[in-house]
């Protein structure tokens, strides 16, 4: 035997400067007590002798493929596979443990790539954690029944890894332990163990079937998800709970039943088994979590037994075959995108006590050609119908109080809605792309047009605001491209930026006193493309504001060069003319005016009026070269008819102050 002693334990001494020594043994309350562990080299392992004189290897530094681990060294039993004992050993491929040897500790075989099978005795008790982590080349594996517990992570990443046995006795499998095993085919679980831990087989994509046995109770979250060739699996009676996403992205599983035992489906359970075809639920389950069905392509029929009572969100999200759906009364808590992306649901039955739909809760149910939502609702949320791209009709009850952003929007088919009395606004974007619907009644409950809120509504010839109506938003009649009349009643105050944008057939507007702002390009402009951002807007040709003289609707005229006709009969009789000096130039814009083929700017001079420019009719603006200090008195006249229009002239006339 070729022994050395590596190194021994001192004293344990503990001194503080200008202090002295403490006494032996104790610091605040705690006890100090030396250790006499001795560590030690046989053949190519080094160990370490513990105080119950036991042995515990610590490290293999050998080159040998095939191990065999010594039971005794010098008279004392070894116990102990070490933590990192065969820590990346590149050349070792098989590993014999002897029988005596009660635990393979947390990291033994870590990253052992070479290691190909290792031999557990019935006197292992305990493998710890991360004990063969990514032992990439680990091909089969017996954990005898003398283990109790293997670890977290303890098989993870074995990519190899084609067989499992776990022999009846072993009682708990940890978190992660097969996680990545991509290679295992089958594992039978012995009847000894009491639950699945979460993550435990996650991602073991050759695994075509697993035996639960009736010792089951708990399937933890994620435990066999992404088991993509999963097809067959039972459950049985004696488990009382499957948690998140336990067989979540099990991608070749056609069916399951579930026992009588389970009270919640829970969140992700079965999210995108894409194969799925039926689940029978229990009438023991009362809730469905959130995601619970979301993704399940194949899908074509699932009944939702009366004993639940709420369903969460996404519950059956991408469930693209379902074409109908009752939910039962019993259900009175209803999340969000429940059907969202049901693209063939043509019929569905909401319970008479539901009070809300859900955001997102009907999105891009292509199939669904109409429906009647129940008189209990009192809120229909964002996105609702969002994209429902067959949807024709719908009615809203006087219920609903709050409908949400984008609730219609897309619903490109839609000739014909209802509005309820009782909503205060029409929602940011509400019926955005509506392209079918040719008109529709705002009820007179409505004080807000929400920005976009009927963008891209193309079939729009004419439409009534109603006098409640005080803001209108950005954008929103945005690319209603048919509509030829608008009426804005005495009650707006606010018209948003680009509110009228690209409105082609839109020659005219009355804009009310009451306005007393209009956005930037609310009224007669449009654009060559209808992507909103990128192409620069032009004037539509003609364009006239009607108003009262001195209005947001002058300004707005004045400002954008556009004709201005007065409401109180000075309509078209001369142009009014907005002026700024810029260093030693000054610039004007006026009004158009009806009819006029030129426009002069006139200077007084010495007594009388000078043209000093002319420029054509359908020019509104003038910017002078630079001109000398001085006060200047001008004035800008039309000429209709050949004509010049000089009526009031000295009244007109406003003043240029050069400095």
């Amino acid at each position: 035997m070729n022994k050395r002693l590596l190194s021994g334990l001192a004293a344990l001494a503990v001194v503080f400067s200008g202090a002295g020594t403490l006494p032996a043994g104790t610091f605040e309350g705690f006890s100090l007590t030396a250790s006499a562990e001795t560590y030690g080299k046989y053949a190519d392992f080094t160990y370490i002798i513990h105080d119950d004189d036991t042995i515990e290897l610590c490290q293999y530094y050998g080159t040998d493929e095939n191990v065999t681990v010594p039971s005794v060294i010098d008279g004392k039993a070894v116990t102990s596979i070490g933590s990192h004992t065969f820590y990346q050993c590149p050349k070792v491929k098989s590993v014999t443990i002897p029988a005596g040897v009660t635990r393979i500790d947390t990291f033994a075989f870590f990253e052992s790539s070479s290691v190909e099978s290792v031999t557990i005795p019935n006197t292992v008790e305990t493998i710890g954690n991360y004990a063969f982590y990514k032992c990439t080349s680990l091909k089969s594996i017996t954990v005898p029944g003398s283990v109790t517990q293997i670890g977290d992570h303890a098989f993870r990443g074995c990519k190899s890894l084609e067989n499992v046995i776990l022999t009846d006795g072993v009682a708990q499998i940890g978190n992660y332990a097969f996680y990545g095993c991509t290679d295992l085919t089958s594992i039978e679980l012995p009847s000894s163990l009491t639950s699945i831990s979460n993550y435990a087989f996650n991602d073991c994509r050759s695994l075509a079937n697993v035996t639960i046995p009736d010792s089951i109770t708990n399937i933890g979250s994620v435990a066999f998800a992404g088991c993509s060739s999963l097809t067959d699996i039972t459950i049985p009676n004696s488990v009382t709970s499957i948690e998140e996403y336990a067989f979540s992205g099990c991608n070749a599983l056609t069916s399951i039943n579930l026992p009588d035992s389970i009270t919640t489906i829970s969140d992700g359970v079965f999210n995108y088994c894409h194969s799925l075809e039926n689940v029978t639920i229990p009438n023991s389950v009362t809730s469905i979590g959130n995601h619970a069905f979301s993704g399940c392509k194949s899908f074509e029929d699932i009944t939702v037994p009366d004993s639940v009572t709420s369903i969460g969100n996404s519950a059956f999200n991408g469930c693209s075959k379902i074409k109908s759906f009752t939910v039962p009364d019993s259900v009175t808590s209803f999340g969000d995108s429940v059907f969202r992306d049901c693209t063939s649901l043509t019929d569905v039955k909401l319970p008479d006590g539901l009070t809300a739909i859900g955001e997102k809760m009907f999105e891009n149910c292509q199939s669904l050609e109409s429906y009647t939502i129940p008189d209990s609702i009192t809120s229909i949320g964002e996105g609702a119908f969002e994209s429902c791209i067959k949807l024709k009709s719908i009615t809203v009850p006087d219920t609903v109080t709050s409908i949400g952003d984008s609730a219609f929007s897309d619903c490109r088919r839609l000739t014909d809605v209802k509005l309820p009395k009782g909503i205060t606004s029409i929602s940011n974007n509400e019926f955005y792309g509506c392209s079918s619907l040719a008109s529709i009644t705002i009820p007179e409950s409505v004080t807000k047009i929400g920005n976009g809120a009927f963008e891209g509504c193309t079939s729009f010839t004419d439409i009534t605001i109603p006098n409640s109506v005080t803001d209108i938003g950005e954008r929103a009649f945005y690319l209603c491209i048919r509509l030829e009349n608008i009426t804005i009643p005495e009650s707006v105050t606010d018209i948003g930026y680009a509110a009228f944008l690209n409105c082609t057939s839109l020659t005219s507007v009355t804009v009310p006193n009451s306005v007393t702002n209009i956005g930037e390009e609310a009224f007669g402009y449009y654009r060559d493309d209808n992507y909103f951002f990128y192409y620069e807007s032009k004037k539509i040709d003609g364009f006239t504001i009607k108003g009262s003289k001195n209005s947001a609707a002058e300004k707005y005229a004045l400002d954008n060069g556009f004709k201005f006709t007065a409401l109180d009969g000075n309509a078209d009789k001369y142009p009014v003319v907005k002026s700024e000096v810029q260093g030693k130039q000054f610039r004007l814009k006026w009004t158009a005016v009806a009819g006029a083929d030129k426009y002069g700017i006139a200077v007084y001079q010495a007594g009388k009026w000078r043209v000093k420019v002319q420029v054509n009719g359908n020019v509104t603006s003038y910017t002078s070269p630079k001109v000398e200090t001085g006060t200047y008195k001008m004035v800008v006249c039309a000429r209709v008819n050949g004509k010049w229009d000089t009526s009031s002239i000295n009244q007109r006339a406003f003043t240029v102050k050069i400095s």
